[in-house]
């Protein structure tokens, strides 16, 4: 059994600090928007094994399989870290180092869910616990939510970009509310109310911060070609996480490699399968959105495919990774289904002429299909 993700939940809740009330406030944006996406995930969780009545915050590998322990030596490491978890955080922080190891223990047939409690994880490293009152409110610290019920979660619109630096830049002081023009093609722009009455517009820029404008005072006067209007958090979100993940702006790890997004009208596929863009042969990554979520990212050399190449489902989750060399695929390449597990794997000759391996699994992991070439 693989407890590497197990394990990596465990450090992780290690290093949360749940005494910093300052970044609960800091992130307070970021940890509503958050939250309000455990409850929709635990909705789902919940309906799937008849949990209803556990939702929001419970273990579901109770639900899963009622047999389901630890091992011994990871039971203890996780007992002594929830010691030092707050109290209102014991039980999911516990479900969610089981559900991992549940999960890749690879027995059990599984939803194709998103993960359970990957944003709840996300609130806790951001500012700690929550607490809940009486009323049914729930205190995030800087900002309140109260619940609606597990079947108005269930048709939640889903809060799927996670990445770090996005939800970094969704926090803020003060009333948001966000606008972008009527086609999204344009920056987002945010205007927030602060204390006194002062109002400040902020448009996020192509360096990835957020800088003084005025273009929603112009947009209203006519002034602009573009016609801003407000959007939901959940969109601007989507919006900035293009931004922060690099359409169109080199990678930074990489500064000679040029990024494009795969709808820029300059880029364009020949009939001869070359890639091309403002009319020469392609050099640089193209990569591929659907909701804000990065879904593809292909290599391309002179035109042809060269380098990495991979794929992920709209939630995150990685679909394929591989390499192509002259546009062959070389060495191996890894399919996954949607819960996570592999689905294929493929062992090429280095010049990408010859399969040398083949493995296949269903979505429950059971093998389907092993097959080697002969030697000679």
């Amino acid at each position: 059994m693989n407890s590497e993700p197990s394990r990596a939940g465990l450090e992780r809740l290690r290093a949360i600090d749940w005494s910093d009330d300052s970044a609960a406030y800091e992130h307070a944006q970021s940890r509503r928007l958050l939250m309000h996406e455990h409850l929709r995930r635990s909705a789902l969780w919940a309906q799937a094994y008849g949990a209803e009545g556990d939702w929001p915050f419970f273990d579901v590998t109770r639900y899963i399989d009622k047999e389901f322990r630890l091992p011994p030596a990871l039971a203890t490491e996780l007992d002594e870290c929830l010691k030092k978890v707050a109290y209102s955080a014991r039980k999911t922080c516990g479900a969610a180092v089981r559900l991992a190891e549940l999960r890749a223990r690879g027995d059990i047939a599984m939803p194709d869910l998103p993960d359970l409690y990957e944003p709840l994880i996300l609130f806790y490293e951001r500012g700690g616990e929550y607490l809940q009152d009486g009323a049914g409110f729930l205190d995030l610290t800087g900002v309140s939510i109260k619940p609606r019920g597990l079947r108005h979660h269930l048709v939640d619109l889903p809060f799927l970009t996670l990445d770090t630096r996005t939800l970094d830049a969704l926090d803020a002081k003060g009333r948001i509310s966000y606008h972008a023009p009527a086609d999204r093609s344009g920056l987002v722009v945010r205007r927030r109310l602060l204390k006194a009455g002062e109002q400040r517009d902020e448009v996020f820029t192509q360096d990835l911060r957020w800088e003084p404008t005025d273009l929603l005072r112009l947009s209203g006067e006519k002034k602009t070609d573009a016609v801003y209007t407000q959007i939901g958090d959940i969109d601007a979100a989507q919006l900035i996480q293009s931004a922060v993940l690099g359409v169109s702006r080199p990678d930074a790890s990489r500064p000679d490699m040029t990024r494009i997004d795969i709808d820029d009208p300059e880029f364009e596929m020949a009939e001869d399968e070359v890639a091309l863009y403002r009319g020469g042969r392609f050099t640089g990554e193209v990569v591929e959105y659907q909701r804000g979520a990065l879904v593809s990212l292909v290599t391309y050399k002179e035109g042809v495919e060269d380098g990495p190449s991979k794929e992920w489902y709209v939630d995150g989750t990685l679909r394929s990774d591989g390499v192509l060399r002259g546009g062959l695929p070389v060495g191996e390449s890894t399919d996954w289904h949607r819960n996570g597990r592999p689905a294929a794997r493929v062992l090429m000759s280095a010049n990408g002429l010859r399969q040398l391996e083949i493995t296949e699994w269903d979505d429950e992991g059971n093998l389907t299909k092993e097959w080697r070439a002969e030697r000679g």
